[in-house]
Formats: C-alpha cells, sequence, structure tokens
C-alpha cells in the first residue's frame, strides 16, 4: 500500500488543527502524559499495515536476503521506539516543571533543544544506517527559549513525531522495494510467435528466469536447444501432443531457481499443390507450358517450414474420353505426364494425388483437382 509524502503531510495538518482545538482544556500534566491522538495514530496504523505486510512477504520460503530486510526492519522499529520513550520523559519532566512553577520553565529559560535530542538521534541513526540524499536531520526546525503555552509544546511534538514518521515511512518503502527483489520471480516459457508448438520446425522461445543469472539459465525439453547464432533458445518437437519445457538456474548467491511450462505441439498448416505459380484450382495452357514439375508451400505460415514431395499420381480426365493415369516417385513430371498436358484444352481435369512429407517427418496424401479454362 502506497501513501505519498504529500498527502501524510497535508492529513497532519488538519488534524494538527483540529488536535488543537480540542485540547484547550486539557491541562498540561494530562498532555505530558496521553499521546496525540487523531493524525499520529491515523499515521501509526498505517505504518503499522505496511510492517506488517513486509513481515508477512518476507516469510515466504526461498527467499533470498529476506531475513536481513526483517533484520533491518526490527532494528529501526527499535530505533522509532528508544525515540518515542526518551521524548514522552522530556515531557513528563517539563510538565511536572510548569506544574510546580519551575522558573526556568515559567520565564521561558528551560532547553528547548533537549526535547528535540530523541528525534535527533533517531534522524542521524538512521541517515547512518540507511544514506540517503535528504538528511532528514539537517532540516530540523530551530525553537528557541521562551515561555511556550502548552498548546506549542503539544504542537512541537506532534511535528516531531510526524518527521520521524516520515522517516520511517520512506525507509518502509525502501525495504518494500529491496523486498520485491529478493521474492522468487516467477519464471516464463512461451513461444516468441505464437501460442502453439509446430513439430519439425524450430520455434523460437520466450525465457524470462526470474531472479536466475541469465548466464545460468538452462531448459530442458523435447528438442529444444541454444542457437548460438541467433542467441535464442528453440523447440523443435517431433511428435503432436503436450510438450513439457523445463527451467533452471541459479539466482545470486547460488541459490537454484526452477520451473516448467507445457505446451502444445500440432503439426504444421497443410500445403498447398502449386502448378506454374497457380494453387487456387485454375488452369489455363500457358501456365503449364514450360513447368517441370509440381511444390508444396504454404506461403502464409509464420514459419519457413521445408516440405517435400514424395511422389504423386496424375489421373487426367478430358471433358470427352477416358481418364489416363501416371506416377512418378518424385515430384517432376515424366514424358507421359508432359504429353498428356500437350493434349490438355478448357473443359479437362487435372486430379493430383500427392504423398507429401512434412518437416516431422510424416507423409500425407494431398487430392488437389485443377480444372482447365
Amino acid at each position: 500500500m502506497q501513501f505519498s509524502y504529500s498527502f501524510c503531510r497535508a492529513a497532519l495538518l488538519v488534524n494538527t488543527f483540529l488536535l488543537l482545538l480540542s485540547v484547550q482544556q486539557v491541562s498540561f500534566a494530562q498532555a505530558a502524559h496521553a499521546r496525540p491522538s487523531s493524525a499520529l495514530d491515523w499515521m501509526d496504523a498505517t505504518l503499522v499495515q505496511l510492517a506488517n505486510g513486509l513481515r508477512q512477504q518476507a516469510n515466504q520460503p526461498d527467499c533470498s536476503g529476506c531475513s536481513e530486510i526483517i533484520r533491518q526492519l526490527d532494528q529501526v522499529e527499535d530505533l522509532r521506539r528508544v525515540m518515542r520513550k526518551d521524548m514522552d520523559q522530556w515531557m513528563r519532566r517539563y510538565a511536572t516543571g510548569f506544574s510546580s512553577g519551575d522558573s526556568s520553565v515559567l520565564l521561558g529559560r528551560y532547553p528547548l533543544e533537549e526535547g528535540q535530542l530523541p528525534l535527533k538521534d533517531f534522524l542521524e541513526a538512521c541517515q547512518r544506517q540507511w544514506p540517503s540524499e535528504d538528511n532528514a536531520a539537517q532540516a530540523l526546525p530551530s525553537w528557541q527559549p521562551g515561555r511556550y503555552t502548552q498548546h506549542q509544546i503539544f504542537a512541537m511534538q506532534l511535528e516531531m513525531e510526524a518527521m520521524a514518521a516520515f522517516k520511517l515511512q520512506a525507509l518502509l518503502h525502501a525495504f518494500q522495494s529491496k523486498l520485491a527483489a529478493s521474492l522468487p520471480q516467477p519464471v516464463l516459457i512461451a513461444p516468441a510467435a505464437l501460442n502453439v508448438l509446430y513439430t519439425g520446425v524450430d520455434n523460437p522461445l520466450r525465457v524470462y528466469g526470474g531472479t536466475a543469472d541469465p548466464a545460468t539459465v538452462r531448459l530442458e525439453g523435447p528438442g529444444v536447444h541454444f542457437d548460438e547464432a541467433s542467441g535464442q533458445w528453440l523447440a523443435k518437437p517431433t511428435n503432436p501432443g503436450p510438450v513439457e519445457i523445463r527451467l533452471t538456474g541459479l539466482a545470486p548467491g547460488g541459490r537454484a531457481v526452477q520451473g516448467s511450462a507445457t505446451f502444445e505441439a500440432r503439426r504444421v498448416p497443410e500445403p498447398l499443390i502449386y502448378i506454374g505459380g497457380r494453387s487456387d484450382g485454375v488452369l489455363v495452357q500457358r501456365d503449364i507450358n514450360g513447368q517441370t514439375g509440381i511444390a508444396a508451400r504454404n506461403d502464409d505460415f509464420l514459419f519457413a517450414a521445408g516440405y517435400t514431395i514424395r511422389g504423386f499420381e496424375l489421373v487426367y480426365t478430358p471433358e470427352y474420353g477416358s481418364p489416363v493415369l501416371a506416377k512418378t516417385p518424385g515430384n517432376k513430371f515424366t514424358d507421359e505426364m508432359m504429353a498428356v498436358f500437350k493434349r490438355t484444352k478448357p473443359g479437362d481435369r487435372l486430379l493430383f494425388r500427392v504423398a507429401v512429407e512434412y518437416p516431422d517427418g510424416s507423409i500425407k496424401t494431398l487430392s488437389p483437382t485443377f480444372y482447365l479454362r
């Protein structure tokens, strides 16, 4: 939970004014033994809530540096506790002198700077332990000896405790940032281009190892390897189905970092069969002239998938006449097929049965049909 300095200060100023109005009938002795309520109670509750939240987060397992953050949290809370105790003692001494008619108090010669010593000690101790650019101890107000009313002394105490609270709040937020860096971070393994993995092709992986040193991150899984040229982790599964990829690494200090993710592997999309640059099922004679074979590819697929034609059959069905069947073991036209193409005319039909090998080694038969026009 974040609370801005300006918001807290504005709230304290308003509550200080209301507080001074409410203590008009309170005796000095009563004021010395009572803690300022309202603004400080609200600030205290806020700081306690923030500190408790930090402790709860820091008690998580596998948290590097959390014990040190808890130690520092205890230390700063002890410093503030001592400051309050010393400040209350000074207030009681001043109140006693005021009530008993001590001339140094009544004549305004009491050394008010003694009342600032607990706060100054607190701020200087914090500055030594947790240095910051703005040294709050150097910004303490200067209070000259004088005859102050009980309300003025009460307001002084409120201002000093508010300065201590602001300092504590800043330290707690600094501890919170340190804690966020110390807590175990979730690891991320995801395909860089799509939400699935495709068999037989290199799928780039997006990898985040949490708190692990990137140089120590390693991935394991079916077909997983690191490509030195691109500096990327790649996954090349061979079979469709669930694929688990595991991550290991070392965080600073040697703590092990582990994680895993499971993806669905699929075969690459079905290719189209091309003749003379046409795959839409319609041919004219000039599309065939000069061609030596057919090709299988998918221009819309994100990856460069290599399809291999292992053989095909051609069934030529003229508009009028008997069908002609021809076969070849590769992707090239035979002399028989070339002779068929010379006889084609509008209205004829070419049916292909093509054995296509996918990048993962599987073979599928495609049966495209082309019509002559």
